[in-house]
Formats: C-alpha cells, structure tokens, sequence
C-alpha cells in the first residue's frame, strides 16, 4: 500500500499521539506501542498493533493455563486435607496443606472481554440530502490541513446563511 502524506507526518512527528482507528494496516505502519486499557489498569505493548494482538493472545493463554494449573493444585490440596485432616498420623500434614492454601496467591481465570458493539439510534427525521458540498478542495500544506471554498447546505443550490 503506497503511503499516504498522513502516514509520513505521523512518522516524522515527535511526540506522542492517540490514534483510534479501524483500519489495521494503518495502524500497524504507524504505531510502535499499543497501551491496553482494561479494568482500570494500562499495560504497554511495544511493536505494531498486529504484534500487540498477538501478544496479548498468547498473555490471555498463559493466564488462563496458570489458572488452570493453580486449580488442580487447590482441587489436590484440599482434596487431601477433606481425607486426612481427622486422623492423628495425618492431621500435621493436613494443617501444613491448610497453611500453603492460605498463603497461596490466587490467579483469576483469563478474561476475555466481551465483543464492543455500537449502534447508532434511527432518528426521528433527516434531512434529504444530509449534507452537500461544492468545490471543496482538500490537502496538506506544510504540515497543515487547507481547505478552500466550499460551503455546505441542508439542500442543494443554497448557501449556509439561507
């Protein structure tokens, strides 16, 4: 895909920019970190956004695997000491399993967030046509959007003081 003067000014700019869009080749060729904000924590991700969710991918397995792990490893644990913690040759060993539960930290299972949608309401009336322009001319100049005549009404043929 040829780069677009969009593109190379993003690339030339030296600071820090938000860029939300959709287009994925896009933002794979402009961005170099992705932050990922989820339940009130932000997690950094360097590389392109197609790296970022490939990463994020395999974050979201290994959580959910270590998870996985930890509750057969409570199930065990607990399992022994629901046997032995009643028998006197067993109950040492059943109170040391109740103290490594204890102080075991918990692993919360891998969420996966639930798919974003949006929907715009049906207004009650719109105009016919929405919007139209005439001789609009568009471009960038020195690092700056000029646009030049161009007017724009509810309908065709008027201008916008009509």
């Amino acid at each position: 895909m040829p780069s677009c003067g969009l593109e190379d000014w993003l690339h030339r700019y030296p600071g820090t920019l938000i860029v939300i869009s959709h287009d994925r080749e896009f933002l794979d060729s402009v961005c170099n970190v992705t932050l990922h904000l989820e339940n009130r924590q932000i997690k950094r991700y360097g590389g392109n956004y197609s790296q970022f969710e490939i990463l994020r991918a395999q974050q979201v397995a290994l959580q959910q695997s270590a998870y996985e792990k930890q509750q057969k490893t409570v199930q065990h644990l607990q399992s022994f000491i629901n046997r032995f913690k009643a028998q006197a040759t067993k109950a040492k060993q059943a109170q040391s399993r109740v103290k490594a539960l204890e102080r075991m930290e918990i692993i919360a299972p891998a969420h996966a967030s639930s798919p974003f949608t949006f929907e715009f309401r049906t207004p009650d009336a719109a105009p016919n046509p929405m919007m139209v322009m005439d001789a609009v001319r568009c471009g960038i100049t020195r690092m700056r959007v000029k646009c030049r005549s161009w007017k724009v009404s509810r309908y065709p043929s008027r201008t916008a003081s009509e």
